[in-house]
This record gives structure tokens, sequence and C-alpha cells, in this order.
């Protein structure tokens, strides 16, 4: 039975509509509407309408209906000639689809075949840009398993790169459960609805709530309070340190601020007395010098006096 082909540029047809060959090697079956169309360079599927290509061929790019070369290498298809789609050869486009790069392992975006941006999830990149396993909860970047490069924002990188703490910079905050936002404080403060601590009005509280600060939600214990009391000894200690410097500078008052006569007067006396006694001491020695005088002079005549008397005698012998 012949069937009448619709389509003046089909040569057989299997239904009115339905052409399963065109007239001509000049015409192509479109892969829609499966009428023969003129064929397109490097068109995969022409429009049925005549308007252009649908879609090309792998390598080539859709451009005012026209199929383009793809600019970038092993692209096998482009949105526009500088942006790949897909690539060829096991390799992926890059993180802006401007090159086709080689798939780094857990890695889901990149820029270059040996430099990983972002990574599957329970990998991080490391400083040498490849996706490490990373153990450190809120770490943003790992060199190793367990040693963390940078953190998440709002956490900063602690204890030699081993945690992630949340930043907080409130003042007299022991922990936070957000970016500066303290869940728990120091003693004697306590935390308020907006994260600060609150110094707490009854001395008696060890923490309160921040927001009732003179509501203690626990108190100092008895041994707590005693142990903060200062022993008596030691104010012992401390009268006494105070009762010896008083009197040591009352002493050196009184001992500066003399009267300058009777310093006068004592420093005279004191001159007299070893004047005196400077005196005394040349008198003495003067004394015994002249008495050694004394018994030379008698001794000479002495003598002169013997020698007078044995020279008399010699005479009265004669």
């Amino acid at each position: 039975m012949c069937i009448a082909c619709d389509d003046p540029n089909c040569q057989e047809c299997t239904q009115a509509n339905v052409c399963a060959k065109c007239i001509s090697e000049e015409y192509t079956v479109s892969k829609m509407g499966s009428k023969c169309v003129k064929k397109i360079d490097n068109c995969y599927d022409p429009n049925p309408t005549g308007s252009g290509c649908r879609v090309c061929n792998d390598g080539f790019k859709l451009n005012n209906g026209k199929c383009v070369e793809c600019a970038m290498q092993d692209c096998l298809n482009c949105d526009t000639a500088k942006k790949c789609s897909s690539c060829a050869n096991g390799l992926v486009p890059n993180a802006d689809h401007s090159a086709c790069v080689k798939k780094l392992p857990n890695c889901v975006s990149q820029m270059t075949n040996d430099a990983c941006d972002q990574c599957t999830d329970g990998y991080k990149p490391s400083d040498a840009k490849q996706c490490v396993i990373c153990q450190v909860d809120n770490c943003d970047k790992c060199n190793t398993v367990n040693v963390c490069a940078a953190c998440k924002n709002t956490y900063q990188l602690l204890e030699e790169g081993t945690v992630c703490k949340v930043v907080c910079e409130v003042p007299n905050c022991h922990q936070c459960d957000g970016y500066n936002h303290c869940a728990s404080c120091n003693i004697k403060f306590g935390p308020n609805s907006k994260g600060e601590c609150i110094p707490c009005t009854d001395p008696s509280c060890k923490f309160c709530s921040g927001d009732q600060p003179d509501q203690c939600t626990v108190e100092f214990t008895k041994e707590e309070l005693e142990g903060k009391k200062v022993p008596w000894w030691a104010w012992l200690l401390v009268g006494i340190g105070a009762a010896l410097l008083v009197g040591f500078i009352i002493f050196m008052v009184i001992w500066c601020c003399r009267d300058p006569v009777s310093l006068m007067t004592e420093y005279e006396e004191n001159y007299d007395e070893y004047d005196k006694a400077s005196r005394s001491g040349s008198s003495s020695r003067g004394s015994r010098a002249s008495g050694s005088d004394g018994s030379s002079s008698g001794s000479g005549g002495s003598g002169r006096s013997s020698r007078s008397g044995t020279e008399d005698d010699y005479s009265d012998r004669e």
C-alpha cells in the first residue's frame, strides 16, 4: 500500500507525516517531527521549522542557530565559545567552566589540575589544595586528619590546630555558645539574654542571672567565704610592721630637726675636750723630755768633778 508523504523533501515515509528518508544528501531527517530539513554543519538535530540547529555535535556550540567549534581544548559541549559545559577524555569543567581539567579525588570544584577549591562532605582542602579527611569540627581547611589550618567564620584556631573554638571576646566570659555570645561567665558574673556577662550585686553570689544580677544561681559555700577572710595573725604582723615604720619615721624626723645652736654647742664642747686632751698629752711629753736633759747634765758635772778631784789628788802627791 502506498502512503502519500506530506513532506515534499521526503522520499520515503512510514506515515503521512513521518519521513524515513529524504530525497537527497542535502537534507536530513530531524529528530523532532521526523521531517526533512536542510543539513547544518556540525549540527546534530536541526530545527524542524528550518530556522537553524537545535543541538550541535560534540565539540561545538550553538550560536544564532549555527554550530561553532568550542575554543577550549577537550571541551565536549560548551554554552559559549569560552564556557564549557562538559568535557571529553574523562576531564571535567573547572570552577568557572573556562577549561577542562583532571578531576581530583573528593573534589567538587577546582580551577586547575592540581588545586581543589571545594571538597565533598567530610573532606577539606589542605594547604596543598588537596582534599583530605578532616576530623576537626568547624574546620574550613585541614592539613591532616586531625590538624586544622583554618577554621570556619566566627571560629578561631586553638591548641595547635586541633580545636576550632567559637570566637568569644565577651569580657569576663568563661565559654561562648555562639559568636561573641556568652553561655557561662566567670565567678561573680552572670550571662544575660544578650550573651553579655553582668556583675552580680549580691556578695554571696558565686554565679547569678545576668538579667537579674541580685539573684544567685550558685552561692558561695561557707568554706569559700571563710577562705577569703584574712587570718588574724596577718593583721597582727601588719600592725607591728606599721608601728615600727611609724617609730622609725618619728626618730628620723627628730634627729634631722634638732636645734642648730645645740648642735654647735655640742660640737664646741667636743672640740674643747679634744683640745685639752691634746695639750695634756703635749705637757706630759715635755716634762719627760726635761727630766732626761737634767739627768744628763748632772751626770756630766759629776764626771767633771770627779776628774777635777783626781787631778788635785795627783798634784798633792807630787
